[in-house]
């Protein structure tokens, strides 16, 4: 858009209008000495022009990305669940009965699960708008809706969160519980020395491959195209190029890094699990996910963000965190490099981590066919991730080295750095655990300073915002970390600004 400014506006027109352009410029003394104004005023026109039009024709081809991305999203979610049905059919069929409860119980825990979180959002809704949403679950259609929702920033409910996250939630909930563990499921059943190598299985496990690889790619790029989380967290949002090819080259790139690291990861666990059964696979994970928890707690970053404590906040800062870093390992998923989830230096260790031990194992235990296959695809990801991170925007490539824990990270991005109202309120969207002992006063003066004028200003975001602030720091008090919050002065600012139905949510 051509902007005016304060200077240009305020001088009269008196002769051509071109004195004025001289003095709203102050780009440089060439450009000030420039006898020609008029060519200089066609030039800065013809400029603008151009660049409304590069502008309209992004936000154009940015909406027809999101509608590909919706399709593409729900016909493999939907392709890939109504082949692993399929799947149990045909291992029935040759007797192969530990294949058919496997694949059974994880598409199970699948829907289980989601169903379970659909409750958990909509619990404020009417009984006829939950019937609805559950059908959206066990119809397969959950992952259409979903991407719909996100890409029209429209929504029939009141969620409990927001609609990305819950597509965020929904596709990790799906990855984990069942695109994950059927893959190395079909891959295992390949390999067997009476393996079905006919095209159904093999498409089976394409299908597999590449729903897991795309969520994952495309969960990184929802969340970091967005306007909003651009403009919240600018330090971490903003890797992809804003341009129709970088866009396209990094989706390419996160797509295959994801695709190959998950064929590294489920080869080498087939591999352990042929040759040392269960307790190999125990112990090689375990000590993992140990190795990983001590990392967080020495750091003292073991509480996880949402707001949640208590028995509830000790179970998610367990459970959660377990499941992200499960599908960094295997999916290399760059939304969650961070600090709040494993961190940019963790992720970066953790590509490395999976082709050093795939390479081992498969030397150790392997026959030279399966070494080849591991060799490539252990190639193929760290050759995707060196080409991604000379793609993506420069500034963002130390985000992956990022040694930050999510305490300093919020103290400091989500905080400190942050100038809107709107945003720096958000902090109390986040765990106090990670930031009260630490800013608790700062914040509550802030908000003690604050309330009055908006109060008098009623900007759009407050009736909301106030259903966020507990009664501490309405009360300008710090107070003792743990203290349970009562709704008494959120209630009465939400009255006061009019809101109607507001839920808050308190532990």
């Amino acid at each position: 858009m051509v902007k005016v400014s304060p200077s240009s506006a305020g001088e009269p027109d008196t002769t051509t209008g071109l004195e004025d352009i001289g003095k709203e410029d102050h780009r440089g003394q060439d450009y000030q000495d420039n006898p020609f104004p008029s060519f200089r005023l066609s030039n800065r026109l013809s400029l603008n022009s151009i660049s409304e039009s590069v502008s309209r024709s992004f936000q154009v081809n940015k909406k027809l990305l999101a509608k590909i991305d919706l399709y593409a999203t729900a016909g493999l979610s939907m392709c890939d669940m109504l082949s692993d049905i399929i799947m149990i059919g045909r291992y029935a069929e040759r007797g192969k009965f530990n294949y058919v409860l496997a694949t059974a119980i994880c598409v199970g825990l699948n829907l289980l699960t989601q169903s379970i979180m659909v409750f958990s959002t909509n619990r404020s809704e009417t009984w006829l708008h939950q019937i609805k949403e559950q059908l959206y679950v066990f119809t397969l259609l959950k992952p259409g809706v979903d991407v719909y929702r996100v890409t029209t920033d429209s929504t029939d409910k009141i969620s409990s969160i927001s609609a990305r996250s819950e597509m965020t939630a929904a596709r990790a909930s799906e990855m984990f519980f069942e695109g994950l563990p059927l893959t190395v499921i079909q891959l295992a059943a390949m390999l067997e020395v009476d393996a079905d190598l006919s095209f159904t299985p093999l498409a089976s496990l394409s299908l597999s491959l590449s729903a897991c690889a795309f969520m994952s790619a495309q969960m990184s790029l929802d969340w970091d195209l967005s306007d909003r989380q651009r403009s919240y967290e600018p330090a971490f949002y903003g890797y992809v190029p804003a341009t129709l090819g970088g866009i396209f080259k990094v989706a390419s790139l996160l797509f295959f890094m994801s695709l190959f690291n998950l064929m590294t990861r489920s080869l080498t666990c087939v591999i352990l699990a042929r040759n040392g059964g269960p307790r190999m696979l125990f112990i090689v994970y375990g000590s993992e996910l140990g190795i990983y928890f001590i990392y967080k707690a020495v750091r003292g970053d073991l509480w996880y963000w949402p707001v949640f404590y208590g028995p509830a906040g000790w179970s998610i800062s367990f459970f959660v965190p377990v499941v992200i870093k499960t599908l960094v390992d295997w999916t290399s998923c760059v939304q969650f490099r961070h600090a709040c989830e494993v961190g940019g230096l963790y992720f970066t260790a953790s590509i490395i981590l999976t082709a050093a031990m795939s390479l081992v194992a498969a030397w150790t235990y392997a026959e030279p066919a399966t070494l080849y296959v591991v060799a490539f695809s252990a190639f193929g990801t760290l050759t995707s991730y060196a080409f991604f991170l000379r793609t993506i925007e420069r500034r963002y490539v130390s985000t992956f080295f990022d040694a930050r824990t999510g305490d300093a990270y919020i103290q400091q991005e989500r905080w400190s750095n942050q100038e809107s109202d709107e945003y720096k309120i958000r902090i109390f969207t986040d765990n106090e655990k990670k930031w009260r002992y630490a800013i608790g006063d700062e914040v509550s003066a802030w908000v003690t300073e604050k309330m009055p004028a908006w109060m008098e200003e009623q900007p759009e975001w407050l009736e909301k915002a106030v259903g966020m602030v507990p009664e501490w720091a309405m009360d300008g008090a710090g107070g003792d970390l743990g203290k349970e919050t009562t709704a008494t002065a959120v209630a009465t600012a939400a009255n006061q600004v009019g809101a109607k139905g507001t839920e808050i949510i308190r532990d």
